[in-house]
């Protein structure tokens, strides 16, 4: 069979399988990384302890459920990164999946909850606060990470506390 007996539309049918093969999978792998569920999975092996990896495998399974909030996504990270208050984080992202608005808030209140000495549930409440409409946490979420001891978080609890009644 010669080129000439070959009938146009085979060509252009031709062609089209090499455009999309060499142009459109491509592609498609490429972005196959910015997932944010792919990206989860590979930063849970990246995980060094197992309630590290159950908070991110828990934080997983939120967002195959809702599918939104990828900002949250920083809270992956920042489990990977914490000393301490995995737990703490892993319950702010859930609020930022779940509650559908303030996503931001919830990030911020969880990098300080990561960075924190001394508070833990406190970042919990200061969550449950912006759940709650009140959006001016994040001063109280940046005073209770710089506490260093209980005497300097009490005062941060008293105003917790006014603001949960």
């Amino acid at each position: 069979m010669t080129l000439s007996k070959i009938s146009v539309a085979v060509l252009i049918f031709l062609m089209g399988i090499l455009f999309a093969s060499s142009v459109i999978f491509p592609l498609t792998v490429l972005n196959y990384n910015d997932i944010p569920l792919v990206q989860i999975k590979k930063k849970k092996k990246m995980a060094h302890t197992s309630e590290k990896r159950e908070a991110i495998e828990k934080i997983q399974k939120l967002f195959r459920q809702y599918d939104r909030h990828y900002a949250v996504m920083k809270c992956v990270d920042l489990i990977l990164e914490a000393d301490r208050n995995v737990e703490v984080i892993e319950k702010i992202a859930e609020y930022g999946i779940v509650e559908g608005g303030a996503t931001m808030l919830y990030v911020k209140i969880a990098e300080y909850a990561a960075r924190a000495p001394v508070a833990d549930d406190e970042f919990i409440e200061l969550a449950e606060l912006v759940k709650r409409g009140n959006r001016g946490m994040i001063k109280l979420a940046q005073q209770a990470s710089e506490a260093s001891d209980e005497t300097e978080l009490e005062g941060v609890r008293q105003k917790i506390n006014v603001l949960m009644k």
